[in-house]
Formats: structure tokens, C-alpha cells, sequence
């Protein structure tokens, strides 16, 4: 899961955090920390750029709670596009 430009509301809740939305890094980030461990010929190959279809059944997914899963809901439209998955690749020499 990345993510870039959460709003910092969705970033303090905790369900958020703990389904992997408000926890993921940048694309940028991610590839920079395999690097920096060491990964070589680092390479992105895919994306699935989540719309706000998949985003909605996704905090719908996360919660049990009605109230939460209707703030989370609120931030739905401002999170299409800024959220996907990657199919990353890369080379640890030995």
C-alpha cells in the first residue's frame, strides 16, 4: 500500500492507520529505502491506483463501527488517486 497527500485528519485516525491507509509511505519513499537497504535494479513494473469505488469498499472493510466508517467515507473523494498498490521489484547482490 502507498499512499502521498493524506489529509493529516485521516492520518490520526487509528483505523485508518491500522488498515494500511494512513500508515503507507510514498512510492518514492519505499523505492529510496530499498536502496538504501542495499536493493539493487529497483523497479516499479505496476500499479493499481485505487478509484473511490475501491476506496469506499475498502473503509467499509475496516470497521465495524458506523460512525467511523461514515468519517472515514467523508475523506473518500479527496483520497481517489492518492492511494495504490505496486508490484516492485529489485536485486539483493549477495
Amino acid at each position: 500500500m502507498m499512499a502521498r497527500d493524506l489529509p493529516p485528519e485521516l492520518l490520526a485516525l487509528p483505523a485508518a492507520y491500522s488498515s494500511c491507509v494512513a500508515g503507507a509511505i510514498s512510492e518514492e519513499e519505499y523505492v529510496t529505502g530499498l536502496r538504501a537497504a542495499g536493493v539493487t535494479d529497483v523497479e516499479v513494473r505496476g500499479r493499481l491506483v485505487y478509484d473511490a469505488g475501491q476506496i469506499a469498499a475498502y473503509a467499509e472493510a475496516v470497521t465495524d463501527d458506523p460512525g467511523l466508517r461514515n468519517r472515514l467515507n467523508d475523506y473518500v473523494p479527496s483520497l481517489e488517486g492518492k492511494v495504490w498498490s505496486a508490484k516492485v521489484y529489485g536485486r539483493k547482490p549477495a
